[in-house]
């Protein structure tokens, strides 16, 4: 684990940080951090959670669905842009008018952008610091490291303490061998390979990422993480279950006639991911996908959880990451695999 905190005197306000990659970088010490900023979504989504008043600026606009749990004042921020995920580019001069003090950035993306982002943030002597937010294990360690940058280190410690909590239980899923496709795009012939962000809940919810799967299969075409697949390699790999997070691209599945082929379609076994106010399970994929794993575990194993046991730990993460009660039907239509 990497030495995270204040490690150096400060000078004129400032302490230096040991960033999740190891740089040392001089910041504004944490009480006195009032604006911060994310170079993508998926870190948006943690500053939500931790600090959602200090974040002076949104990569990209709210589902008007989602207020209900991040709050208005969340909602009337202003919407940037970022770097590094989707949605459109960070434009410079609008985010240097909200005077961000730091700017945090997903470790995972550095070799596909972080250096020119750094390149561009050192000319204006913005603070850059990378964490860990992509992988699940090291969610309790970013959740302490940033909560103590931006002077919330008790919320930070809390969520730590939450986030915990959801792993323990994760860890205890069997594998259940289930072939499982994340469908991507208005066709869903989209989807991500190997075990990715976007992918690792299939893991860790005991099945296998059926676009993965060994075999002399044509049809399938990558681009770094992405994968694009034609119709009839989806035929050879006959997935169990699919997983969708856009609802048009789930009804065209369902009622597609060609997609009736699929033993996934025949079964029912297509799936709409919640995706209020985050998605559980990718774009992005952030911590949302704590809840998404024991969601998609259930779906493929009645046995891993009960409907009673995920209603609980749906109400925890809502209660502690969103301060947000659910009410009965809102916690039935999350649980309702459909």
């Amino acid at each position: 684990m990497y030495a995270m905190f204040f490690a150096i005197t400060p000078l004129s306000g400032d302490v230096v940080v040991t960033d999740m990659v190891g740089r040392k970088i001089a910041c504004p010490s944490g009480d006195e951090v009032k604006r911060v900023f994310a170079t993508s979504y998926a870190m948006s989504c943690v500053l939500y959670a931790l600090a959602p008043d200090k974040l002076c600026a949104l990569n990209k606009a709210i589902d008007p669905e989602a207020s209900r749990y991040l709050g208005d004042a969340i909602k009337a921020k202003d919407v940037l842009g970022g770097w590094l995920g989707f949605g459109k580019p960070a434009n410079i001069e609008a985010l240097l008018k909200h005077r961000p003090q730091i700017i945090f950035a997903p470790d995972y993306k550095r070799k596909s952008g972080g250096k020119y982002i750094e390149k561009t943030i050192k000319r204006y002597k913005i603070p850059l610091l990378y964490a860990d937010i992509h992988r699940l294990d090291k969610l309790p360690e970013s959740f302490t490291f940033i909560g103590r940058v931006v002077g919330r280190e008790a919320r930070g410690l809390e969520l730590a303490a939450t986030t915990r909590e959801f792993l323990k239980r994760i860890s205890k899923i069997s594998k259940n061998g289930k072939k499982v496709y994340y469908a991507s795009g208005t066709d869903g012939l989209s989807s991500y390979s190997g075990r990715s962000p976007e992918t690792e809940a299939i893991y860790l919810a005991g099945g296998v990422n059926a676009v993965d799967l060994k075999g002399s299969f044509n049809g399938r075409k990558k681009k770094n993480r992405r994968v694009t697949v034609n119709f009839e390699y989806l035929l050879k790999i006959d997935p169990d279950v699919i997983i969708v997070n856009s609802r048009q691209t789930c009804e065209y599945i369902k009622k597609n006639p060609a997609w009736s082929a699929l033993s996934a379609v025949k079964t029912r076994r297509v799936y709409q991911i919640p995706l209020q106010p985050i998605s559980w399970i990718n774009r992005p994929p952030s911590f949302p996908r704590l809840i998404g794993t024991l969601w998609l575990a259930g779906i493929l194993d009645s046995s891993a959880i009960s409907t009673a046991e995920l209603k609980k730990y749906v109400r925890l993460f809502y209660k502690s990451v969103y301060h947000c009660e659910l009410t009965e039907v809102e916690l039935n239509n999350f649980v309702a695999a459909k």
